[in-house]
C-alpha cells in the first residue's frame, strides 16, 4: 500500500483483500497499536505505557491469557514500531504474532484494522491498544466467541458532557450510533459507551475489509468500527455490556492516563493531587510566581510536578508552581508524593531549625518558614510531564 497525500486522497481505495493463507484459526483477538498519540506527547506509544510495573501490552496479553491460553493474538505496529515488536519478543508465546501497518502515518486506525483481518478468517474480537481492561472484562469478551454474531461491547451509561463514542440499544440489538459533541437537548436514554472492542463475524469482517473513499471512508479519518455501526441494521449487530466487575478505560492525553490509572487502583509516580489540599512550607516571591505563570501559559503546558508530603500535602518542591496553580483557578496538578521519612532535608539558614518536628508544628499552626529556607534532596529523579493547561482548570 502507498502513502496517500491530500490531493490523492478522493481516489485512494481501501484494499479489498482476498484471504488466501492456510494457517487460520476460527477465532483470532487482534489489538490496535498502530496510532501515533500525538496527543499524548510521550517519547513511547500509549501501548507501552506503565501500569502496576508492566507495558499496558503486556497486561492486556496476560488478562487474554488467564482466559485463553492459545488463542491467536495479532498485534498491529506502526508509530514506534521497533519499541512494541521488541517488547512483544520478550513475551515466550507460540501464539503472538507482531504485522506492521506501512500506512499508519495517513490511518485513523481502520486500514490496521484491515491488515490484521486479511490474516485471517474467522471470528475476531478487535480491542483498542490504549484501552485499559481488568481481567473481567476479557471474560466478557472471550464468552461471546463461538455465537458468530456481531458485537459492540458497552459499559456506564453515557454522559451528555463528553464526545465520545456511544451506542444505542434496543433488546439487546443496536439502534444507533453516535460519536462527537452532543446536542443539548438530545435524550440520553438507552445509550451506552463503547468499551473499545468489537466482535466480528464473517460478515462484519468483510464490512471492514470492503470498505472504501467510494463508500465515503477516508482511512485519516475513519474509526476501526465505522463501516460495521454505520450499517449496523444490516449486519444485526448485538450489543453486549461488560459486567460490573468489568472495568473499562481509555486515555488520549497523559493527564486521562492519570486519571484512568487513579480510577482503576494503579499507583503512578506522578499523581494528580487537589489544589487546595496544598500547604506551604516555606514563603515565595510573588515576582517569581509571575515570572512562572507567564513562561506555564506561553508554554501552553505543565511540564513539571511539584513534590508534596502525600499525607499531609506540604509542598517540599514546587512553592511557586503551587501558587501559579492557584492564580489560574486549577483544580488539579501533577504531583509526586513523599513522605518526610524518605527524604533527606536541612535548613539553608543559620538562624532557622529545620527538622520534622518543627515543619509539623507548622503546619499545624498555619505558621510557614521564610523564603528560601528548606532544602529538600529526593531519592528518585523526579519525571517530567507534559500535561495541558485546559486539563488542569
Amino acid at each position: 500500500m502507498k502513502p496517500i497525500s491530500d490531493s490523492e486522497c478522493q481516489y485512494w481505495q481501501l484494499p479489498n483483500v482476498k484471504i488466501t493463507s492456510a494457517n487460520r484459526r476460527s477465532v483470532s483477538v487482534i489489538l490496535l497499536s498502530a496510532g501515533r498519540g500525538t496527543r499524548f506527547n510521550s517519547a513511547i506509544p500509549k501501548s507501552l505505557v506503565d501500569v502496576g510495573g508492566v507495558t499496558l501490552l503486556e497486561r492486556t496479553i496476560s488478562q487474554i491469557r488467564a482466559n485463553s491460553k492459545d488463542i491467536p493474538i495479532i498485534i498491529v505496529t506502526g508509530h514506534m514500531s521497533d519499541q512494541i515488536r521488541r517488547t512483544a519478543g520478550t513475551i515466550s508465546d507460540d501464539f503472538i504474532r507482531v504485522i506492521h501497518n506501512e500506512n499508519f502515518a495517513n490511518d485513523q486506525n481502520i486500514i490496521s484494522a484491515q491488515t490484521a483481518l486479511s490474516e485471517i478468517d474467522g471470528d475476531a474480537i478487535i480491542i483498542e491498544g490504549d484501552c485499559i481492561f481488568n481481567e473481567s472484562s476479557f471474560g466478557d469478551f472471550l464468552s461471546n466467541f463461538g455465537s458468530h454474531e456481531n458485537h459492540v461491547f458497552t459499559k456506564g451509561k453515557a454522559s451528555p458532557f463528553f464526545n465520545n463514542a456511544i451506542i444505542h440499544s434496543s433488546n439487546g440489538k443496536m439502534t444507533g450510533y453516535h460519536k462527537g459533541e452532543r446536542n443539548p437537548e438530545m435524550e440520553m436514554g438507552g445509550w451506552s459507551n463503547m468499551a473499545g472492542a468489537i466482535l466480528v463475524n464473517k460478515h462484519g469482517r468483510e464490512a471492514i475489509l470492503n470498505c472504501s473513499i467510494g463508500d465515503g471512508y477516508d482511512p485519516r479519518f475513519t474509526y476501526y468500527f465505522q463501516p460495521l455501526v454505520d450499517n449496523h441494521i444490516k449486519h444485526d449487530i448485538s450489543i453486549t455490556e461488560l459486567s460490573e466487575d468489568s472495568v473499562f478505560r481509555t486515555f488520549n492525553t497523559e493527564f486521562q492516563y492519570l486519571q484512568s490509572m487513579d480510577a482503576i487502583g494503579i499507583d503512578t509516580t506522578i499523581e494528580l493531587v487537589n489544589v487546595g489540599d496544598l500547604h506551604h512550607v516555606e514563603g515565595f516571591s510573588d515576582k517569581r510566581v509571575e515570572w512562572l505563570r507567564h513562561k506555564i501559559c506561553n508554554d501552553g503546558v505543565w511540564n513539571l510536578p511539584i513534590c508534596i508530603d502525600g499525607e499531609l500535602g506540604i509542598v517540599m518542591d514546587g512553592q511557586h508552581r503551587m501558587e501559579v496553580a492557584r492564580a489560574l483557578n486549577f483544580s488539579l496538578i501533577p504531583a509526586v508524593k513523599f513522605e518526610h521519612s524518605e527524604v533527606d532535608f536541612w535548613s539553608l539558614r543559620e538562624n532557622h531549625d529545620v527538622s520534622l518536628e518543627k515543619i509539623l508544628q507548622n503546619h499545624r499552626s498555619g505558621e510557614i518558614y521564610p523564603y528560601k529556607t528548606v532544602k529538600y534532596k529526593f531519592p528518585i529523579p523526579i519525571p517530567s510531564c507534559s500535561i495541558s493547561l485546559e486539563e488542569l482548570s
